[in-house]
């Protein structure tokens, strides 16, 4: 790669790794804030008669089940959105980067490239990279399936059949309940960051 390139590349993963650590330091907040909750240990609660541990469990619930399910939940639904749409960016970044190193006569805003797929249509048509060759291209077709749900049905899959297989190979960092909503755990947010940045980089290497 030359030296454009890599500071491209440099500029991709400075972000990502700032995205990473502030959710490494929300995640780590909530298992303290979990901490915090509920006071009692399970041995301490063992201790405690019927009516002691109906009180506690009673003053203590509402804080405890927002720091383990509610807060963390929400966060990572957001993250797992704005995530996708930072991608979204940085393709269409290394779309006018090419466009403008190579003097391409089809203009990157004459193709509407906006989404990931336009930007994948303008990389293939116009710069010859085929982007769905790559080993990440799957994991973020169903990715992105998952972020249009969480924005327009708010996570609720009416057909859950296209990401049950991802979900599958992903069960300890995503799942669907009962209701067919998704449930991103700890994990996923990092899990996609490292995927979205060997997609990036491995697209910058063809350039």
């Amino acid at each position: 790669m030359d030296r454009s390139v890599l500071f491209l590349e440099a500029i991709i993963k400075s972000r990502f790794d700032n995205y990473s650590e502030l959710i490494k330091e929300t995640e780590a907040n909530y298992r303290k804030n979990t901490l915090e909750a509920m006071p009692y240990s399970k041995q301490e609660m063992d201790s405690f008669n019927k009516d002691e541990k109906n009180r506690i469990l009673e003053w203590y619930a509402e804080d405890y089940s927002k720091f383990t399910e509610e807060f963390p939940e929400l966060f990572r639904k957001i993250f797992c959105i704005g995530y996708y749409s930072l991608l979204e960016h940085y393709l269409h970044r290394i779309c006018l980067f090419q466009y403008k190193k190579c003097n391409y006569q089809e203009r990157v805003d004459n193709q509407k490239v906006k989404n990931i797929f336009q930007s994948k249509k303008y990389l293939k048509e116009v710069c010859n990279i085929d982007v769905s060759k790559l080993t990440e291209w799957n994991e973020i077709e169903t990715i992105n399936k998952i972020r249009n749900n969480l924005v327009h049905e708010l996570g609720t899959f009416n057909d859950p059949s296209k990401i049950m297989s991802y979900i599958g190979n992903h069960k300890n960092i995503i799942e669907l309940d009962n209701r067919n909503r998704i449930i991103i755990k700890e994990g996923f947010l990092l899990e996609e960051s490292r995927l979205f940045i060997s997609f990036l980089t491995n697209i910058l290497k063809q350039l």
